[in-house]
Order: C-alpha cells, then structure tokens, then sequence
C-alpha cells in the first residue's frame, strides 16, 4: 500500500458497512464532537466489542466450536 501524506497508520483492510440514519447521525455528531475521524470511533468501538466478547465464556465455548467445524470441513484435526 502506498504511503500518504500526514497518514499515521496502515489499518489494512477498506471495507463498507451500512448504519441506519440515526446511527450515521450520532456517528457524525460524536466524531465532530471528539474532533476524531468516524472511522477512528468506528475502531474503538469495535476493539472495546471484541474485549468484551472475547472475555465472555458462552461466546469463547461458540468460537471453539466454530474453529473445530472449520477444522472439520477442511480435513483437519477433529477434537475442539
């Protein structure tokens, strides 16, 4: 990926995700508010998302099983 001008970091991967009209107008309100970028906030609360539900037991017992599926279709190993 090329370098631009004033970017600080490489976040890899665009991708589009649609809110509703109330969702894209707290998201402008709290960006313009913090003086952060959308995407930034968009980041932070996904990454406090993902803290959270990776700590929480019934959501790490759904993501071994769906490693071991995984695994599964693809020949591999058959114990979670």
């Amino acid at each position: 990926m090329a370098a631009v001008a004033g970017a600080t970091m490489d976040y890899g991967k665009v991708m589009t995700i649609r809110f509703s009209p109330e969702q894209a107008d707290a998201l402008e309100l709290v960006s313009a508010a913090e003086r952060q970028s959308m995407s930034e906030i968009i980041r932070v609360a996904l990454s406090a998302y993902l803290r959270a539900r990776t700590t929480d037991p019934e959501f790490r017992k759904s993501m071994r099983h769906q490693i071991h599926l995984g695994q599964n279709l693809l020949g591999g190993r058959t114990h979670a």
